[in-house]
């Protein structure tokens, strides 16, 4: 089964990669693994801000990617069923060049 890893920052552009890796693989057994990787603004991060303060930006940060995923994996699985395609959902609180190394990894 081939694996597919599809980056996604939810823009159309986004949208229109994973419209094209469906078509392209229409009749290829694959497991498409739909990643957003997200990383706070730095100047969120930058100044006296509490650890708590910090946690509550990590965990909108990572709220809101999860909702996003689940919202494609949902339209994905309503609307594209074939049965040679399989839609996993990455969130990784990294830049996207650490979360699709430590993926292939």
């Amino acid at each position: 089964m081939k694996k597919i890893l599809l980056p996604t920052d939810f823009s159309d552009n986004a949208w229109n990669a994973i419209f094209t890796a469906v078509k392209l693989y229409a009749n290829v057994e694959c497991i498409f693994y739909l990643l957003h990787a997200y990383e706070p603004n730095a100047l969120n991060l930058l100044g006296r801000k509490s650890q708590k303060r910090l946690g509550t930006i990590y965990d909108s940060l990572s709220q809101y990617s999860e909702q996003e995923l689940n919202k494609v994996l949902e339209y994905l699985n309503k609307n594209h069923t074939n049965p040679n395609h399989i839609f996993e959902t990455v969130s990784k609180s990294e830049t996207l060049t650490e979360a699709v190394t430590g993926l292939m990894a």
